[in-house]
C-alpha cells in the first residue's frame, strides 16, 4: 500500500534524544520536559542504542484503554506516573545515522525491532496498511480522536507537510433550544448562552 495509517493519539507531541547513555525528551516547540516524563527517560536512557532520536506522543490511556487527554493533564504533575506512556511512531537518527532521508516504512521497521521490551512505557505505535476510509471508520466507532495517514515511502520533514494527512472524527448530535441569552451591548447582536 502506498499510505499507512495509525492512530490519532490525544496527548503531548514528544522527540526523545538518547545520546550516551542520556536520554532527554522535547516538546514540539522545543522545551525540555524530560522532569515530567522521568520513567519514560529512564527507560529510553537504557535503550541498546549509542544515540537516538524517536518521534511520538506521550499518552495516558483512560479506563476504555482510550488515550484521555483530560487523564494525561492531570499526571503531569507527578513525573513518575505509571500511567504516561510514549508511543513511538517515527525514528529520526540511529546510533549517530540520520535517517530522515530512508522511506517511512523502513524507519518504522528499525524503530520496532528495539522497543518490544520496553511497552508499555514505550510503545511502538503500529499502524494499518488496509484501506484509509476503513480505518478511519472503525476509529471512529472505536472512539478514538481519530487518525493519521502518511505516506509509505515518504522522507521525514519537520513542520506541516503534504505526505501526513490527520483525519479527526466529528461527533455531533441534535439539540432542541429552548431558550438562550444575548450578549449585552454586543454590535452585532450575538448569543452568549444556549438552554
Amino acid at each position: 500500500s502506498d499510505w499507512l495509517h495509525e492512530i490519532k493519539y490525544d496527548g503531548y507531541r514528544t522527540e526523545i534524544v538518547i545520546e550516551r547513555g542520556e536520554a532527554r525528551a522535547f516538546t514540539r516547540r522545543g522545551y525540555d520536559w524530560s522532569h515530567r516524563y522521568k520513567r519514560i527517560i529512564q527507560t529510553a536512557a537504557n535503550l541498546p542504542v549509542k544515540s537516538a532520536i524517536l518521534d511520538g506522543e506521550v499518552v495516558v490511556l483512560g479506563t476504555t484503554g482510550l488515550p484521555d487527554f483530560q487523564a494525561l493533564e492531570r499526571e503531569l504533575g507527578n513525573p513518575n506516573s505509571l500511567k504516561l506512556m510514549f508511543f513511538a511512531f517515527d525514528l529520526l537518527h540511529l546510533n549517530g545515522r540520520d535517517l530522515r532521508q530512508m522511506p517511512l516504512i523502513e524507519r518504522k521497521a528499525a524503530l520496532h525491532g528495539w522497543l518490544k521490551e520496553t511497552a508499555p512505557t514505550l510503545t511502538y505505535a503500529e499502524h494499518l496498511e488496509a484501506g484509509g476510509s476503513d480505518v478511519f471508520d472503525h476509529a471512529c466507532r472505536m472512539g478514538l480522536e481519530g487518525i493519521v495517514s502518511k505516506r509509505a515511502d515518504s522522507p521525514y520533514r519537520s513542520g506541516v507537510q503534504t505526505s501526513w494527512l490527520k483525519v479527526k472524527c466529528i461527533k455531533s448530535d441534535t439539540f432542541s433550544i429552548v431558550a438562550f441569552v444575548e450578549k449585552l451591548g454586543a454590535q452585532p447582536r450575538r448569543i452568549a448562552s444556549l438552554y
